[in-house]
């Protein structure tokens, strides 16, 4: 599906889900309801659930296009006046050489993470400080932007710090490497020892729980797969068709190098040198940050081809077991093989092309006995690739790994040959499938 449509229907979800939460605070603390923007709202909200059955005809998809993006940009809009109107009425110690910032927090619990600001002046000396006027870890980037730590911050609430002109100078990070530099070797800091591989990630090592994230004997993580897919997407419901065994082209098959990009006291981004690759150019981008456990990776495909019946996703082989894997639904998650209403099985029931071959023979000559058979495998392949909201997990009971993601649709099994005993998270970046008219149109998704 298209990749910008979908990513800007789920961020206006959550832009929208914010701008409801914080009109209704903006309504509270002013004692009126009158400003609260219901039919906005309304408006947004109807937008995203105009609904894309996934792949369209190109008109379709512009209007998909425009919904979306115009749902986004709402959403952005009534948060930005809501948040702007409560920071109005925060008392701030604001003085002639600093800068008040306020930072909410949208979510039900006690939040931690990462912001980034614009500066107002260029080549300039910035330095971030807390209410107790105590510097946070900071660090500019090359774009004019402050990116610092917000610890704490309380549910439905807000912080207040402080940017600073020509503060103290920040200690340097741990780990610290030298932008530019080639990245061949193991890197850490306090929560992780990683190192690269030929084919993307060999190892991450949690220096915390003291054990390997990893299960990297058959698949690297972030390892590029390229594989033939001939199902039908949308089209095949619960009883989706998988991508042909064998990847077509893995990542690995090419030359892969990475470099230091950027290093400082908050954060290290490593760089992969652009690849070429039959789909398109690859490249990844991969930050650690020196005070928080977490891990960010952007994948970046650029003047991708328009060949049919292809299936393009990445590994991320767990060192977990399949006890313990679950995925972020509306509302809760779902714990595959525990929650789902018909309990599936750990392993797919593998059939040979020769009685693929003959069911589809089938399907022609006599529908209804083609049906029983559909029906007779339910329950004996799991459903798969899963459709998340924003993370999926695997663990195995003591340790795991949550990853957050705007890609929508998830395996969790390894779809190759000989499949492995473990889970492999496989995100679908991109997929040509064919129509489930009966013209059998396929689907590319040429460009970036």
């Amino acid at each position: 599906a298209n990749y910008k449509m979908f990513s800007d229907q789920r961020a206006a979800s959550r832009l929208l889900c914010a701008a409801e939460a914080f009109g209704a605070f903006r309504a509270v603390t002013e004692g009126t309801w009158e400003k609260y923007p219901t039919e906005k709202l309304f408006e947004g909200w109807r937008n995203v659930d105009f609904s894309c059955h996934g792949m369209a005809p190109d008109k379709c998809i512009a209007t998909f296009l425009q919904k979306y993006a115009s749902a986004k940009a709402s959403g952005q809009k009534m948060l930005d006046k809501s948040l702007g109107a409560i920071a109005a009425a925060v008392k701030t110690s604001a003085k002639s050489d600093n800068t008040p910032i306020v930072v909410f927090n949208t979510l039900s619990w006690t939040r931690t993470d990462i912001v980034k600001i614009p500066l107002p002046e260029t080549q300039s000396d910035y330095r971030v400080y807390d209410r107790d006027d105590k510097q946070v870890p900071c660090q500019s980037t090359i774009d004019n932007k402050m990116i610092f730590l917000a610890k704490d911050i309380p549910s439905m609430g807000y912080s207040t710090f402080y940017l600073h002109r020509f503060g103290k100078p920040l200690a340097p990070g741990k780990g610290l490497a030298k932008p530019g530099a080639a990245w061949s070797g193991p890197f850490e800091n306090d929560f992780f020892r990683i190192t690269p591989g030929k084919q993307g990630i060999a190892a991450i090592f949690d220096k915390k729980l003291k054990r390997q994230l990893l299960k990297t004997d058959k698949f690297e993580a972030a390892q590029w797969l390229d594989f033939v897919y001939k199902g039908q997407g949308a089209g095949e419901h619960v009883h989706i068709r998988l991508p042909e065994a064998a990847p077509l082209d893995k990542l690995g098959v090419f030359a892969t190098t990475w470099a230091c990009k950027a290093s400082g006291p908050l954060f290290t981004t490593f760089e992969s040198k652009e690849v070429a690759t039959p789909r398109g150019k690859v490249s990844f981008q991969l930050t650690l940050f020196n005070e928080l456990k977490r891990i960010d990776l952007t994948c970046t495909m650029r003047e991708c081809d328009e060949t049919e019946a292809r299936q393009i996703r990445l590994a991320f082989p767990i060192n977990a077991n399949f006890k313990n894997v679950a995925y972020e639904v509306p509302f809760g998650k779902v714990e595959i093989g525990a929650d789902e209403i018909q309990p599936q099985l750990a392993f797919e029931v593998k059939l040979t092309k020769e009685q693929i071959a003959e069911f589809e023979k089938l399907r022609s000559t006599d529908l209804e006995k083609w049906k029983q058979w559909r029906r007779s495998r339910r329950g004996k392949t799991p459903v798969r690739p899963r459709e998340i909201q924003n993370w999926i997990y695997a663990g195995d009971g003591e340790a795991g790994v949550t990853i957050g993601s705007s890609a929508i649709a998830w395996d969790y099994m390894d779809a190759s040959s000989a499949p492995v005993d473990y889970p492999v998270l496989q995100p679908v970046l991109l997929c040509s499938a064919y129509s489930c008219s009966r013209w059998k149109h396929c689907w590319t998704q040429p460009g970036d």
